[in-house]
């Protein structure tokens, strides 16, 4: 009874965030439709070694995306990633020996252009690990290969701390939603899958375990957290409905916070990743520093790699209407008298 309980929840809020949508979204231009480009590259070793790679780069109309992704390489070590001789960043391996770097033009990063027979390498310090060329329908349209200036590099290294999750550009039609979202994120986390139990074919139970930075609010502070839960995976919709305890490191006072989050992703089949959007409510009896956190609902985005471990960017869902948490027994009384 509880998994219902759960699922009516989520697809109560999942409904809810539909409506708006819906009733938010402006068209500037829904006659403009473009096709997709798309190249792939098999990365592999050079020393024998069992390690694997692939790159993925996919371009439609102004929208442009690059995903590097190894595994079954050297746990928790760094790894830089170049293409044609150009730097694009670097990657660090979990305790299982797989890594990921994604470009992407939606999240404001610069992504170079992309040609036929590019080279993808994967070095660990001066030693060539993985590598691979660039396969496809053809080159892409309009010009050669970009060149990538340092300031790019940065860029891309640094990554992009102030996505747009509701800017979807597609061609020259760009589709925004006005979601009434605080301009940066509060919170972000790396949760590591601990154990996995399954239930049926579509569906398993995982231990997780995280570790986040929170930024207090009205601050540039932030303060580290860490945390346990479990999450329901569902295979057949890609959803999972976690539940998190949250417990603060700074301070020898430490304090507590619990969250619930609910997460819908879309599976990328070749690159074994995914990519989708987060909703999620805090609750905490603290009235200490994360006295903030009771009540507050967040939305966001999960990327999830090929193992299964999750980064969430969380930013404060702003409804403008104060939280009354017996709102049922308040309603009761007030249809009584």
């Amino acid at each position: 009874m509880a998994v219902i309980h759960e699922n009516l929840s989520f697809t109560i809020l999942v409904m809810a965030a539909m409506s708006l949508l819906t009733f938010s979204i402006t068209t500037q231009n829904t006659s403009a439709t473009t096709s997709e480009t798309r190249m792939l590259a098999d990365l592999n070793p050079t020393n024998g070694a069992i390690a694997d790679g692939r790159a993925d780069y996919r371009e439609r109309g102004n929208s442009v995306r690059l995903n590097v992704e190894v595994e079954d390489v050297s746990p928790n070590t760094t790894f830089t990633v170049e293409i044609s001789g150009n730097t694009l960043g670097t990657i660090t391996t979990s305790s299982f020996g797989t890594a990921e770097l994604e470009l992407n033009t939606n999240d404001g990063q610069v992504v170079p252009k992309i040609l036929r027979g590019d080279l993808v390498q994967i070095f660990q310090g001066t030693e060539l690990v993985l590598s691979g060329s660039f396969d496809g329908d053809g080159n892409i349209e309009n010009g050669g290969q970009a060149t990538i200036t340092p300031n790019q590099n940065s860029v891309m290294q640094a990554g992009n701390s102030s996505s747009n999750l509701f800017t979807v550009p597609s061609g020259n039609a760009t589709t925004t939603a006005s979601i009434p979202v605080v301009d940066t994120p509060f919170y972000s986390e790396h949760i590591t899958v601990t154990s996995q139990n399954p239930i049926n074919a579509s569906h398993l139970q995982a231990s997780l375990s995280g570790s986040g930075n929170l930024t207090l609010p009205n601050s540039t502070e932030t303060i580290a957290v860490n945390s346990t839960g479990s999450a329901l995976v569902n295979f057949e919709t890609t959803s999972a409905i976690v539940h998190e305890f949250l417990t603060t490191t700074e301070d020898e006072a430490s304090e507590n916070a619990s969250a619930t989050i609910y997460e819908i992703t879309r599976h990328d089949v070749n690159a074994r990743t995914e990519k989708g959007v987060v909703i999620a409510i805090f609750e905490t009896n603290s009235t200490g520093q994360l006295a903030f956190l009771d009540g507050m609902i967040a939305v966001g985005q999960a990327d999830v790699d090929a193992v299964g471990n999750t980064d969430i960017t969380l930013w404060e869902f702003e409804t403008g209407i104060p939280r009354v948490k017996n709102w049922m027994e308040v309603l009761m009384m007030s249809s009584q008298e």
